[in-house]
């Protein structure tokens, strides 16, 4: 954090072949300005639960309300605005 915060750019986080949001690495990015990848395809509980995507997504929007952000809206993920790309 101490590399990229003097620089601006957008980042985020993911557990491939976990759970960021059960991780707690969810929380602590959001509350330092950082963005989420969460979905089906880099999520895995030892204990063999298999979520769906929207409850994958559903943990990830508690924890972005939880800690007062507020989450991306569709049109704007798809422009693609938060991280710069054009």
């Amino acid at each position: 954090m101490e590399l990229l915060e003097p620089s601006g750019l957008p980042w985020s986080v993911a557990v491939l072949g976990g759970d960021v949001v059960g991780s707690g690495l969810a929380e602590l990015a959001v509350r330092r300005g950082g963005h989420l990848r969460v979905g089906l395809e880099d999520f895995h509980d030892r204990a063999g639960s298999a979520p769906s995507n929207r409850e994958l997504v559903e943990g990830a929007l508690r924890v972005i309300e939880s800690a007062g952000a507020t989450p991306a809206s569709p049109a704007r993920a798809r422009a693609r605005a938060i991280l710069g790309v054009r």
